[in-house]
């Protein structure tokens, strides 16, 4: 600007969706962590709607003066990475701190009650409340279509509830036969099209168990919040005078939801590791080696019989070990699951080692710089592949099915 002001406008994405709910959620989040204490852009200005002289949706923000964590992750030190984690964990804990009194979406109450068909549930300050959740699987592609519940949610069990009724509702309107989206798993189908009966029948399965996934310690059933997305790229730091890494802000709190504490838990992906020497070499704990193995000197022993995790363990965790199980599988389909979950993965693996060979990420993203290197070797892969087929009907499968070619995913949404 004239004056030298600088501000971030934001706007949503065409595939956006919900939009209303979207941007005027993460305005309102943005505002109340803000007010706690979080490092989180100051919001200037907003619409949730396309009705201004822009006709679009937009946030404007607060421009932050800092770098991007990810233009500097791989030059950081050992002693910077450990600094940068031990910030992000303080303000993790900070965040999420702030109780709230139901499960969903944060808005002002004056969005909310212009769209809302119910009122929102209040927070000590009412300029805030919690409506409905903005969580993109609940609205992805004609889910966005339904008139299904999607919160506040007033309880833990509502939480785990809500969204597999979403999806059963979705199945009845828009549900019909389709080969596997994932097309690395098609082989193990034979290339047919799956009837959405079996998932439905899983879904109502899960909705006779979901109460019993609740953990019995009330503390991990209060609902929180947490950054839904707390990727390197979000992460902005600057420099001390003494060289020392501080987080100077996080961004892009789309979507964020209030969940009970328990489905928030973990480590974020971008911070996961698994490979690493130290988490290879950590002996496994004791509980976890004993089960499949008989104990000593018991009863159980000379029956055969072997200790269950889920009885002695979890049982403890949950609080439900007496109670009798809802789902009953015979010993013939428990036989076919296990088969069908061993080829796909078998599947799974051999792409992700395609995907490491080319350059690629997980949803074959790469940065524009290795963008023709990537191309040109997923191209020698496939002809390579196809070369190698011992049929024409398997050449025409490979061809129609290949995973890394371009798809038209309207019809699985």
């Amino acid at each position: 600007m004239r004056d030298s002001f600088q501000m971030v406008a934001r706007i949503p994405c065409p595939v956006t969706t919900p939009k209303y709910f979207a941007v005027a959620g993460e305005v309102a989040t943005m505002d109340l962590l803000r007010s706690f204490g979080l490092p989180i852009p100051e919001i200037y200005g907003y619409s949730p709607v396309q009705d201004n002289a822009a006709e679009t949706e937009y946030i404007f923000m607060e421009f932050v003066k800092g770098i991007c964590l990810s233009d500097l992750w791989f030059d950081l030190t050992e002693e910077d990475i450990t600094s940068i984690s031990r910030q992000l964990t303080e303000l993790e804990s900070k965040m999420m701190s702030i109780t709230f009194p139901a499960g969903g979406n944060l808005y002002y109450t004056k969005d909310l009650e212009k769209v809302a068909r119910s009122p929102g549930v209040p927070l000590e300050d009412e300029r805030f409340c919690v409506g409905p959740d903005t969580r993109l699987s609940l609205w992805y592609g004609r889910r966005s279509q339904l008139d299904v519940d999607r919160g506040p949610y007033s309880s833990p069990e509502a939480a785990l509830l809500k969204g597999a009724e979403k999806e059963l509702a979705y199945l009845k309107q828009f549900g019909r036969p389709l080969l596997p989206f994932q097309r690395q798993r098609r082989e193990s189908y034979q290339y047919r099209n799956q009837s959405p009966s079996n998932h439905m029948q899983n879904l109502d399965r899960y909705l006779l168990i979901a109460s019993s996934l609740i953990p019995k310690d009330p503390a991990l059933s209060q609902f929180r919040i947490r950054h839904p997305d707390p990727r390197l790229s979000n992460i902005f730091v600057s420099r001390s005078p003494d060289s020392s890494l501080h987080i100077v802000s996080l961004i892009d709190w789309q979507h964020t939801s209030i969940l009970p504490m328990f489905l928030l838990a973990g480590t974020p992906e971008r911070f996961q590791n698994y490979d690493d020497p130290i988490t290879q070499s950590m002996t496994r704990p004791f509980a976890a080696r004993r089960f499949g193995r008989p104990k000593r000197s018991s009863a159980k022993q000379r029956e055969g019989t072997l200790p269950s995790p889920s009885n002695e363990e979890l049982g403890d965790a949950y609080g439900r070990g007496d109670t009798p199980c809802p789902i009953v599988f015979d010993a013939e389909d428990i036989r076919q699951t296990m088969k069908l979950d061993e080829e796909p993965r078998g599947a799974d693996e051999i792409l992700e080692k395609c995907q490491n060979f080319i350059g690629v990420g997980p949803q074959g993203w790469v940065p524009v710089e290795r963008y023709e290197e990537a191309m040109r070797r997923s191209k020698q892969l496939k002809e390579d592949t196809l070369a190698a087929a011992e049929s024409e009907k398997e050449r025409a499968e490979i061809a129609a099915h290949w995973p890394l070619d371009d798809m038209n995913k309207e019809e699985y949404m």
